[in-house]
C-alpha cells in the first residue's frame, strides 16, 4: 500500500487500554488513527474516515467484531483493505471467522504489529523500518 496521504487505521475495542495501545504504537510510525469503542462505532466512522487498515476486538458490546467485520466488508471496507480481528479467546484465535485477513491474540506485543505489518505490505509513513 502506497500512498502520498498517511495511512488511516481504524481500531475497535471496548477496552480503552487497548484502543490506547493500538493507536500510541501506530501513531508513533506515522499511521492516523481513529479509535472507537465499539463495532456500531466503527461502522459509523469508518463511512467517513474511510480507513485503510481496520483493527476489531472480537467480543464487544453493541456490535461484536465478527458482525461488524462482515457489514465492513459489505460496505465501506471490502477486501482488499485489511480487517484484523483482536482477542483473548483461544478459540476464536485457532479458528478466525473469514471476514478477517488474519486474528491476532491478546496481550499484543509490538512485534505482532511489525509482523503483521511487514506480512501485508503496510508500509510505515513515517519511513521508520518497523523490526
Amino acid at each position: 500500500m502506497k500512498s502520498d496521504r498517511p495511512l488511516r487505521v481504524l481500531v475497535a475495542d471496548d477496552h480503552a487500554d487497548s484502543r490506547l495501545m493500538i493507536q500510541t504504537f501506530l501513531s508513533l510510525l506515522g499511521f492516523m488513527v481513529r479509535t472507537v469503542a465499539n463495532g456500531a462505532e466503527a461502522l459509523l466512522v469508518a463511512t467517513e474516515f474511510r480507513p485503510d487498515v481496520v483493527f476489531l476486538d472480537i467480543w464487544m458490546p453493541h456490535l461484536g467484531g465478527i458482525d461488524a467485520c462482515q457489514r465492513l466488508r459489505a460496505g465501506p471496507c471490502p477486501r482488499p483493505i485489511p480487517i484484523f480481528g483482536v482477542t483473548g479467546d483461544l478459540e476464536q484465535f485457532d479458528n478466525p471467522p473469514e471476514c478477517f485477513d488474519r486474528v491476532l491474540l491478546k496481550p499484543l506485543e509490538l512485534e505482532d504489529f511489525a509482523e503483521l505489518l511487514r506480512k501485508h505490505e503496510i508500509a510505515s509513513p513515517s519511513g521508520r523500518h518497523v523490526h
